[in-house]
């Protein structure tokens, strides 16, 4: 598989650093390196399955492969193992890297339709979601804060001291420039901005080193390394988080199309998977990945190792993703709005939204022949009925439910109220017999010379002035049944309302 190659260095020449490399301030820099160790299979698998999350997929159905831009910076370290594995047949997904020397021209390639999957800072992906034909989506963050003030002014501490400066910075309509105004409003810190290439800012803080400039790794190494008093004063992560309360500073993120998200989900699961496997080896086996950098033209080889402790490379995707960059987003366009296109993005801007089947219209014509489809008119009047009919189902439906709980509950109040009453009767029944027992007894007493006939039951004898005695227990049959103007069942008898 062939690789198209930048080679055009935005940095120091080579001549230059290999110069340097035999000088004692680049020496005591690679010193201050922590050694870099290879990483085992286990180590991987496990620093994998925390970052992404563990899901089966299947081999792409289409052998095309993913057109991949992105430009030189920080977030290119992360992805030279999958770009050399990728040109050695090594990998799952089928790619084709193409490095650009600016953003701008990724960010093109991607709207355009050029390139599939596109590594952008936010506010390029942002812009990307509202211009490109079919959207996109974001499926991770390949690298956190870039930026830091590179200054031979040893009093030089934070971002208030530039205050009154003429300040260098690269990026210019990118990052760098929208993160500056943004930092300047909240601190209230005015100082003017200097815009130019790194070979500048080199040569001028080679001239003056008393003087201040606005990096992205990997070129912030290149300037320690190249001018001799100069020191990394800040970054402008900790300036960012000292004042705003959510969120931290995101320089890339992976991007691609909405269109790919959602009918080759397969391709794009494993560019994450291995793009995740690429960075944990990135920052793992720095000899390896200095060399695969100076190969694909990357930056030099001997930065690399100077710089990957600083270049914040981190594949994050899910909640955490979806959250940091919101923030992120959200103070970029306090700033400026334009840095970010119309507006934020919705959420189908993130990795993990669902994929929704779009609902047939109503309106669509049952006809075949478009000659047969008749006039506007005779369309909506069709589509109005058909709507006041579903609409009269819907309500006939609905009412139907309401009658059936209407006489659940009616039911079950009378259940209630019958069971109260049967025993309220029983009871004044049997009070009732009692009573009419020892009434008799005492009548028998005091007229034992009266000969009279054997006594009917109380219930056979019409003419008796006895009271009536009790009935069997039971229903009375001639009792009114119970209904809504019943006895109201008690709290306790319906202790979780009516039932429906």
């Amino acid at each position: 598989m062939m690789m198209k190659k930048a080679w055009k260095y935005r940095m120091i020449p080579v001549a230059l650093m290999l110069l340097l490399s035999g000088c004692g301030h680049f020496t005591e820099l690679v010193e201050h390196v922590a050694s870099k160790q290879e990483t085992t299979a286990e180590e991987t698998q496990a620093i994998l399955e925390t970052t992404i999350p563990a899901e089966q997929v299947v081999e792409p159905a289409d052998s095309d492969a993913m057109r991949i831009e992105l430009s030189q910076g920080a977030a290119a370290l992360g992805f030279a193992h999958l770009m050399e594995e990728s040109e050695l047949g090594a990998t799952q997904g089928d790619y084709h890297f193409d490095l650009k020397s600016s953003e701008a021209e990724v960010l093109s390639d991607f709207i355009t339709g050029a390139a599939d999957v596109a590594v952008l800072s936010p506010e390029s992906a942002a812009r990307a979601y509202h211009d490109a034909k079919d959207g996109a989506v974001i499926v991770n963050i390949n690298a956190g804060n870039e930026l830091y003030c590179i200054t031979g002014n040893s009093e030089l501490k934070s971002f208030q001291g530039l205050k009154g400066q003429t300040v260098l910075s690269v990026g210019q309509g990118e990052q760098p420039e929208y993160v500056l105004r943004y930092l300047k409003s909240q601190y209230g810190t005015q100082f003017d901005v200097q815009y130019t290439s790194i070979e500048d800012i080199t040569a001028q803080l080679t001239a003056d080193p008393s003087k201040a400039a606005i990096v992205a790794e990997p070129d912030a190494s290149s300037l320690l390394a190249g001018v001799p008093g100069t020191v990394r004063a800040f970054s402008l992560k900790d300036s960012w988080e000292n004042v705003t309360a959510t969120g931290s500073l995101i320089s890339s993120v992976t991007l691609v199309h909405r269109n790919d998200y959602e009918n080759k989900r397969s391709s794009v699961d494993h560019l994450l998977r291995e793009t995740a496997m690429s960075i944990v080896k990135a920052e793992r086996a720095a000899n390896q990945t200095a060399k695969l950098a100076g190969k694909f033209g990357i930056t030099q080889a001997a930065v690399v190792p100077l710089a990957l402790p600083y270049a914040n490379l981190k594949c994050i995707t899910g909640d955490q993703m979806k959250s940091q960059i919101g923030a992120y987003l959200i103070a970029i366009a306090e700033a400026d709005s334009a840095a970010i296109g119309r507006s934020i993005p919705g959420e189908d801007f993130y990795y993990g939204y669902v994929v929704t089947e779009p609902e047939e219209s109503s309106s669509v014509s049952r006809y075949d022949d478009a000659a047969s489809y008749g006039n506007d008119s005779e369309d909506e009047d069709e589509d109005e009925y058909e709507n006041t009919e579903s609409k009269k189902r819907e309500d006939t439906d609905t009412e139907q439910d309401q009658k059936q709980d209407d006489i659940k509950r009616e039911n079950h109040t009378k259940r209630e109220n019958e069971t109260e009453e049967e025993s309220e009767k029983k009871k004044n029944d049997e009070t009732k017999a009692e009573s009419e027992k020892k009434e008799t007894e005492k009548k028998h007493e005091t007229e034992k010379h009266v000969e009279i006939e054997e006594p009917q039951k109380p219930a056979e004898t019409a003419a008796s002035p006895a009271p009536k005695p009790a009935a069997p227990a039971g229903p009375d049959p001639s009792a009114a049944p119970a209904g809504p103007g019943s006895q109201a069942p008690s709290d306790e008898l319906l202790p979780g309302g009516p039932l429906g």
